[in-house]
C-alpha cells in the first residue's frame, strides 16, 4: 500500500518483510561517522532481512573486516579520519 499524501512514502510491514526476502541473512557492514545515518541504515537493512552492523570510524571498520567476513560493506566517502575511497583501498589491500 503506497500513499502519495504529502511528500512522504508509506509501506506496510508486509512490504518491508517482503523487500529483503530475496537476500536472507546477508552480512553487511555500514561504515559512517554520523551515528544517526549508520543506525538508520542498520535498522533498514535488518528490517530487510539482513544481518547488519555499524562502524562509526574507518579504524573500527578495518578491525571488523579483519575479524569478520561481510557480504557487503557500505562506505561513507566523507569521513574525517579516512575517506571511503581510501578505506576501500585499504580493505582491498588487506584481502590480498
Amino acid at each position: 500500500m503506497h500513499s502519495a499524501a504529502g511528500s512522504g512514502w508509506k509501506a506496510n510491514s508486509q512490504q518491508w518483510r517482503g523487500f529483503g526476502s530475496h537476500v536472507p541473512q546477508d552480512k553487511i557492514l555500514v561504515v559512517d561517522d554520523q551515528m544517526a545515518v549508520a543506525l538508520m541504515m542498520v535498522f533498514l537493512l535488518t528490517r530487510a532481512g539482513c544481518e547488519a552492523q555499524a562502524a562509526l570510524s574507518a579504524e573500527k571498520a578495518l578491525r571488523l573486516a579483519q575479524t569478520e567476513a561481510f557480504d557487503l560493506i557500505t562506505l561513507d566517502v566523507g569521513m574525517p579520519d579516512l575517506d571511503g575511497f581510501l578505506l576501500f583501498q585499504k580493505l582491498r589491500q588487506s584481502r590480498t
